[in-house]
């Protein structure tokens, strides 16, 4: 017997907060199982509920890797999961950028919301630098300026990723 590394789902944070926003980015990359996938919907649950009893508001950057995919099963679990957070969402958020580094990804998910619109504003962007961009302007039209020191801060905070996710690589027995 011998062991095969497969890369697994990989998750990183990060976070910046300004006054009474919490600014929350989230990258994920590899394929997930759907216990990963429910474990990381529950963190996401989980930082919903922790804004809302400190009464603040998150604006949340989900990035997906380009190895991120997720399988007809998942996109029911994630579907399903929206429906039952909708409330806690608008509650919670000010809004929320996808970013989608490849084209298709992007058709994919704007087509998602074509359908189902998520309850607060959203943008689907090509890259990290343009949802931070959208979301600094949506702070804006919220909470006023930001100094191009705060801005530049807070990009900073938010493009230094943490591990957020246990399991980056996960390990196979195969039979030789």
């Amino acid at each position: 017997m011998r062991v095969v590394t497969l890369i697994a789902m990989d998750v990183s944070r990060s976070e910046c907060e300004m006054g009474r926003i919490r600014f929350w980015r989230v990258c994920m990359d590899g394929p997930a199982t759907d216990d990963e996938l429910l474990a990381e919907l529950e963190v996401g649950r989980r930082a919903m509920l922790d804004v809302v009893r400190a009464n603040k508001k998150l604006l949340f950057l989900l990035d997906n890797g380009p190895n991120h995919d997720m399988n007809a099963r998942q996109r029911r679990i994630q579907a399903d999961w929206n429906k039952e957070t909708r409330g806690l969402q608008v509650e919670s958020m000010l809004g929320i950028a996808f970013v989608a580094g490849s084209a298709i990804h992007r058709v994919i998910i704007t087509g998602v919301f074509w359908v189902q619109p998520p309850p607060v504003p959203y943008r689907v962007c090509g890259s990290f630098q343009a949802a931070l961009q959208w979301m600094f302007e949506l702070y804006e039209r919220q909470a006023g300026a930001l100094s191009h020191e705060e801005r530049a801060k807070c990009g900073a905070r938010l493009a230094q990723l943490k591990p957020g996710y246990p399991s980056s690589q996960r390990q196979l027995q195969q039979r030789a």
